[in-house]
């Protein structure tokens, strides 16, 4: 009766530790898996109504103008309109404000403050800040880009003016000592 009582053998130890590790780990894993599903259910619930989509269309919105500010000062108190370029060759062809912006830019613009943004995520980069020019302000545009070439125009008129009223009074002494 004796020999019945002996202690398990070492090996027969490993063997109950080891199904022992492997059980709990499949319990672990089961447990893991049920949360992973449950928490994709919510995510498909939220991007299948309109609300969730505008939830997360808001939030790439708030990253994306964080991303912005750390680079720049953003305007304040008005919501930007974004758009990702798609087809950058045509928009070169168009507008050089686009020359340095990639596939997959992002265009920010802020209409009432009149500026536009070109920021590439994969770069971390603002490519380009720019005016944006509005039918409201295309003439005013206009006429500021035109104000600095007539500015310098007409001071190179002026200089043209001086030189000649000098050479006129050169000439004048000139002739006044010949006399």
């Amino acid at each position: 009766m004796l020999e019945n009582t002996k202690k398990p053998s070492k090996s027969k130890k490993i063997r109950t530790l080891l199904v022992l590790v492997v059980v709990l780990a499949l319990v672990g894993f089961g447990g893991w898996s049920f949360y992973s599903y449950k928490q994709s259910q919510k995510e498909i619930l939220k991007l299948s109504t309109i609300e969730g989509q505008q939830e997360i269309a808001e939030q790439k919105l708030e990253d994306l103008l964080a991303r912005v500010k750390s680079h720049m000062i953003l305007p304040e108190g008005e919501e930007p309109v974004v758009a990702t370029i798609s087809d950058v060759e045509s928009l070169k062809k168009d507008n050089p404000f686009f020359e340095e912006a990639q596939d997959g830019d992002k265009v920010i613009v802020y209409v009432e403050a009149r500026k536009a943004i070109v920021y590439s995520p994969e770069r971390d980069l603002i490519v380009t800040v720019g005016p944006v020019v509005t039918e409201d302000n295309q003439e005013k545009v206009k006429q500021q880009s035109q104000a600095p070439k007539e500015k310098i125009e007409e001071e190179e008129r002026e200089e043209e003016k001086t030189k000649e009223t000098e050479e006129t009074k050169e000439i004048e002494e000139v002739e006044e000592v010949e006399e």
